[in-house]
């Protein structure tokens, strides 16, 4: 008798943990609500190689979606798994590309020893590390492009559409 009713509580909380669960993804913008997106970044006509390009929903949806470009401008963006889309609705893009060059590079391993505090910081970054960080960003496309703000780029991504998006981005006037 007791293990009958211990078995018939146990499916019920069971259940009930499941319908919460369910109700609390389809209010969080389930991949019911994505769809495809892809996309091309030239400057100039040419294509612009490991840009990162970031769909930010307007209506302050749940997650942005991003992608990096290939070697041919092309990208697919990704929300919740890899490239499996954008949310559907209108967003504003964003498309960065910094020169990296003389960025400091880190030793992971050491940054999770010490943290970001203290000498193993300070070894790693350099002297002044923290006022080091503020420097401007060498932009290879025109930082006007890296903010919603700014970027003056809008697309609506539509379920059931190719979704695909050409961007050719005027390096000198950045329109």
């Amino acid at each position: 008798m007791l293990l009958k009713n211990w078995i018939a509580v146990s499916a019920k909380g069971l259940a009930g943990i499941g319908a919460i669960g369910l109700f609390t993804l389809a209010g969080c913008g389930s991949p019911a609500n994505i769809a495809p997106a892809t996309g091309v970044i030239t400057m100039g006509g040419e294509p612009v190689a490991e840009a990162k390009v970031m769909f930010h929903p307007i209506d302050g949806g749940p997650r942005n979606s991003y992608g990096t470009t290939n070697s041919k401008g092309e990208f697919k963006v990704s929300t919740y798994g890899m490239n499996d889309g954008a949310i559907v609705g209108r967003h504003v893009v964003t498309i960065t590309k910094v020169d990296t060059k003389d960025q400091v590079k880190f030793d992971a391993n050491e940054l999770a020893k010490t943290g970001y505090s203290g000498a193993g910081y300070e070894k790693m970054m350099g002297p002044n590390a923290a006022k080091n960080r503020e420097k401007d960003l060498s932009y290879i496309i025109p930082a006007k492009y890296s903010s919603k703000d700014t970027s003056g780029i809008e697309v609506d991504v539509v379920k059931g559409e190719t979704n695909h998006f050409p961007f050719d981005l005027d390096a000198a006037t950045g329109k």
